[in-house]
């Protein structure tokens, strides 16, 4: 198990994001183990246009107002679309947490000045 101790945190938007993606990446590639009621949160654009898409984008709902716009359902496709497809086509759930968390700039020991890393 390791450790981080560091003098600075990951910003609450940043631990935000990184929290929907995860969740996102589940839908995407891991549906089993996401409750049943979440199934329908996502949809690729593949399956709403009759044409072929060559990406795993994400179906952008529309909303009538901004707080519509904070909703899961937009959000969780906002931020996926956002991706870059290097980050998108990653399969496996662990190595898609680390690069995201790389992306993000969640490396707790990137920014800080003090960082101590145990290994336990």
């Amino acid at each position: 198990m390791t450790v981080y101790i560091n003098s600075k945190t990951p910003s609450l938007r940043v631990s935000f994001n990184y929290q929907v993606l995860r969740f996102v990446h589940k839908m995407v590639y891991l549906p089993h183990l996401v409750p049943i009621i979440f199934h329908t949160y996502f949809t690729l654009s593949t399956s709403i246009h009759s044409y072929s898409t060559r990406h795993n984008k994400l179906y952008l709902p529309h909303v009538n107002s901004p707080l519509g716009g904070r909703l899961l359902k937009f959000k969780g496709s906002q931020l996926w679309n956002r991706l870059p497809k290097y980050l998108i086509n990653i399969k496996s759930h662990q190595l898609f947490k680390k690069r995201l968390r790389y992306y993000l700039g969640y490396n707790p020991c990137k920014t800080s000045k003090l960082c101590v890393i145990l290994v336990i």
